[in-house]
C-alpha cells in the first residue's frame, strides 16, 4: 500500500495531514505508482485540486464542453429529453404534496381564495363574480359552523 499508512484500520493519505484518519470510503484510487502498487488520495484534497484546476483552466474546459455539445447534439437532446421525463414524474408528485399542504393551510385559515372557491363551486356564481363582501360573509358563516362543531 504505497502512498498510504495504516493506523488502527484507518487509511491515511501521506500527502494529506489536515483531514486526519480516513476510511476506505473517503479515499479515491489514484492509479498505480511507479512501483506498481495502488495509490490513493483524500477525497477532500482531490476536490480542492479539481476546483483549483477548473479556475485556472476555465476557458479551456468550457470550450472543450462547448465543442462536445456541438458534436453530439442529438445525444445531448436525447439526454435532456430523458432527464425531463424522469424529473417530470418526481416534480408532479412533489407538486401534488405541496399543493395539499398549501390547500390545507388555505382551508384552515379560510383564505380568500378558498372561500371564493366554495362560493363559485355550486355554479350559481362564477369565480370572477364573487365580491369581497360575499367572501367576508361566507367566512363568518364558516367560522360560526366550526365553532358550533366544537
Amino acid at each position: 500500500m504505497n502512498g498510504i499508512e495504516c493506523h488502527k484500520n484507518h487509511l491515511t493519505d501521506i500527502k494529506c495531514t489536515s483531514h486526519g484518519p480516513l476510511t476506505q470510503d473517503n479515499l479515491i484510487k489514484k492509479g498505480k505508482n511507479k512501483s506498481g502498487s495502488q495509490a490513493y488520495r483524500c477525497k477532500f484534497c482531490m476536490r480542492e485540486l479539481h476546483k483549483k484546476y477548473y479556475i485556472k483552466n476555465k476557458e479551456k474546459i468550457d470550450e472543450k464542453n462547448r465543442l462536445y455539445r456541438k458534436k453530439n447534439k442529438e445525444q445531448m437532446r436525447e439526454m435532456r429529453r430523458e432527464h425531463y421525463h424522469a424529473t417530470k414524474k418526481l416534480n408532479s408528485s412533489n407538486k401534488r404534496k405541496l399543493d395539499k399542504k398549501v390547500n390545507k393551510k388555505q382551508v384552515e385559515n379560510l383564505s380568500d381564495r378558498y372561500v371564493k372557491h366554495l362560493l363559485s363551486k355550486n355554479k350559481k356564481l362564477k369565480y370572477g363574480e364573487v365580491t369581497q363582501e360575499l367572501i367576508e360573509a361566507k367566512r363568518k358563516e364558516l367560522i360560526n359552523m366550526r365553532e358550533n362543531k366544537k
